[in-house]
């Protein structure tokens, strides 16, 4: 089973390293996605960042493979957003900066999907990505207000429009599903996280409330095996955890280490 987690977090800066030749004054910076790939005998993470690469670490701390740079050829990248991997070892990045879904097969071959646009399979500034069992793709088409799907066969569809309804979003940006095939999405621009279930009917999912109020800006979720939601509540500076039967828990503030 693989977990998406799409945050932000500090990390050492393995570049800063190998330019300088030591690690005391390695930089840290801004990640913007990592994606945990639990079926990996090494546990393998991949990461992403607003620095414009993606690699992985077997172990944390560790980077020992970096991919790419900035720039619009295949296998580089501009501003890197989400992530995810399939069981057969795919990795699937969301190339916000060049409007485009790029994948990287178990041999290092990268491939790109999409281009600038509106039609079904282009984007404007896709911002997540996630697989279901099935091996169905979804993206968080953001600046278009949508969700698209692209099936096994390679054919697109589309998920929702702009708007406020149930359905509907402004800037849709982190996604997931779960073991049930429903689909989370960080509906950013309206502070809600709504869900598709397999049946396609859209729900609003009830904000914490009481002490721990409502969402400021949610960007990005994750669904634990367990059931567990977790959702990245950017503008409130923290992680939010809804247990499986629904009760709401908080982690994190803002300048914590």
């Amino acid at each position: 089973r693989l977990v998406v987690i799409e945050t932000e977090v500090l990390i050492h800066d393995r570049r800063h390293e190998r330019r300088h030749g030591t690690a005391s004054i390695a930089a840290t910076y801004r990640e913007s996605s990592i994606c945990i790939e639990n079926t990996a005998a090494s546990g393998t993470i991949y990461a992403d960042s607003e620095s414009v690469f993606a690699g992985t670490m077997a172990t944390v701390g560790v980077w020992p493979i970096f991919w790419g740079a900035r720039s619009s050829a295949v296998g580089y990248f501009g501003n890197p957003c989400g992530l995810a991997a399939d069981a057969a070892g795919n990795l699937y990045l969301a190339d916000q900066g060049n409007n485009r879904i790029q994948i990287r097969d178990p041999s290092g071959v990268w491939t790109s999907i999409g281009s600038e646009g509106s039609e079904l399979g282009q984007f404007s500034m896709p911002s997540g990505v996630a697989l279901d069992d099935q091996g169905n793709l979804y993206v968080t088409d953001s600046v278009l207000g949508r969700i698209q799907k692209r099936n096994t066969s390679g054919t697109w569809s589309s998920l929702g429009e702009t708007g406020s309804n149930v359905g509907q979003f402004i800037l849709p940006n982190g996604i997931a599903t779960d073991g049930s095939g429903n689909l989370y999405v960080a509906d950013m621009g309206n502070n809600r996280i709504q869900v598709r279930d397999t049946s396609g009917v859209w729900t609003v999912i009830d904000p914490p409330g009481g002490d721990l109020g409502g969402f400021s800006m949610p960007s990005s979720v994750a669904v634990a095996a367990t059931g567990l939601l977790y959702v990245t509540d950017m503008g409130n500076n923290r992680i939010l955890i809804r247990s499986a039967a629904g009760s709401w828990t908080a982690t994190g503030a803002a300048g914590a280490a």
